[in-house]
């Protein structure tokens, strides 16, 4: 809240020009403290700021800044910007169904899910073996029969 002979902002929409108002103030109180702080890392913290106001960092403008051209010019920039990434988002859609009508099932599985089938089916194949060996009667499967193929 703004304090002593400081003007009050008239609205939020006016709080970006109520901020510009200080801007004067705010780069000599950068420059005090790159010149004159005792610690180096307060020093070096405003050298950096002033750089990247001065001559690094590019500050975008708001759309308070913009004339009316450019305000309408920076709205269709930015509405075929959406466009575009709308197309893109589109085409990978469509290049993601046409990879999973044209993949096998085998490769939809993951490698654990692979991996425990496999151990599945070496089970069987053990016991199988196990029951074929001894002369034993097959044991009646938990679960129906399923092929063995993947």
């Amino acid at each position: 809240m703004p304090t002593g002979n400081n003007p009050v902002p008239p609205s939020i929409h006016g709080a970006r020009t109520y901020a510009r108002s200080f801007a004067e103030k705010a780069i000599d109180t950068l420059v005090y403290l790159m010149e004159q702080a005792k610690s180096e890392h307060v020093r070096l913290s405003a050298a950096k700021e002033l750089i990247k106001l001065g001559c690094g960092k590019a500050i975008k403008p708001g759309p308070d800044d913009l004339s009316d051209g450019e305000a309408e010019a920076e709205r269709q920039k930015q509405h075929e910007r959406r466009l575009a990434s709308e197309r893109l988002f589109d085409l990978f859609r469509h290049e993601r169904r046409q990879d999973a009508v044209k993949r096998p099932y085998v490769e939809t599985l993951s490698d654990r899910m692979i991996m425990h089938r496999l151990k599945q089916s070496w089970a069987r194949r053990d016991r199988r073996a196990a029951e074929a060996a001894t002369g034993a009667q097959p044991a009646t499967p938990a679960q129906p029969n399923r092929p063995e193929t993947l």
